[in-house]
């Protein structure tokens, strides 16, 4: 009966059991779903710059700003994760229940390709083929080599595995802290200008090797509206990577202090985001 009970609370049946709770659970499936729309439709709308040659400040930037918005009105209602590589990293360090989180990932990708779906309709029919999808620099051909491998600057799936594995792991791992319930009132971080600065970084950096995905949801909706599948798979496998190893070193290593001179993580945490999230 107890593993019966623990399970439940794993899996947060909950938020499906009460009126009250299944209207919360509903209100955070909407608030994800939209604020991923959002940030595909401005963020990948910045990589179509046909005015001017494309500007990775300003698609950094403009990623930035609009995390910081979405996260601003959405953290209230569901965390405002915004990224399948930040709920797997709630998941892991037990403060969402894993119904919830999967349903989470599922709005997620969702409001991705309603957001590319809108970018589609309303970019100029030039831009159709690209939409702002996330793919490996090419690199370009050596006009001095005589033979063996002429392209130099490419960026192989192995390394954009690597590079997709770390910038996610930055931006998990400053979302886990920001929002840690152990946290004193003097730690207390402001989640949505921490989150903008962290995305607007990790594109500064990583745009010109992958695109810089650091998002499955992100990566998905402009491949599946445009039809692009290059080398996708490095775009889950390496933000979830990012996403599993930065809840490790949080719940591990970074948090036992906290831990140890409050309580231990539990599995069994509770499941609203009003409160795993110390929303008041």
């Amino acid at each position: 009966m107890g593993s019966f009970k623990l399970l439940r609370k794993m899996l947060g049946t909950e938020d499906f059991t009460s009126s009250t709770g299944l209207v919360t659970t509903i209100r955070s499936l909407v608030a994800e779903a939209l604020g991923v729309a959002l940030i595909v439709f401005v963020g990948c709308g910045a990589t179509l710059n046909f005015v001017t040659s494309t500007d990775i400040v300003q698609i950094g930037l403009t990623f930035g700003c609009i995390t910081f918005a979405c996260v601003q009105w959405g953290f209230s209602m569901s965390g405002a994760h915004l990224n399948p590589a930040i709920t797997l990293g709630i998941l892991l360090t037990g403060r969402l229940g894993w119904l919830r989180g999967f349903l989470y990932i599922g709005s997620q990708c969702f409001g991705a390709l309603g957001g590319s779906f809108l970018l589609q309709v309303l970019a100029p029919r030039y831009h159709h083929g690209h939409l702002g999808t996330t793919y490996l620099f090419p690199g370009g051909v050596d006009p001095t080599c005589q033979s063996g491998d002429c392209i130099i600057g490419n960026v192989k799936p192995w390394q954009g595995f690597g590079i997709e594995l770390m910038v996610s792991l930055v931006l998990v791992l400053v979302y886990l802290s920001a929002t840690d319930p152990l946290q004193s009132e003097d730690e207390t971080t402001n989640v949505p200008l921490a989150m903008g600065l962290a995305v607007a970084g990790v594109h500064l950096m990583a745009f010109p090797y992958t695109g810089c995905g650091a998002n499955p949801a992100r990566s998905l909706g402009p491949a599946v509206i445009a039809q692009q599948w290059d080398n996708h798979w490095v775009y889950w496998a390496g933000p979830l990577a990012g996403g599993m190893l930065a809840a490790c070193l949080h719940r591990f290593v970074f948090s036992s202090f906290r831990r140890h001179q409050r309580h231990q993580y539990d599995i069994t945490a509770t499941t609203d985001p009003m409160k795993m999230h110390n929303v008041n």
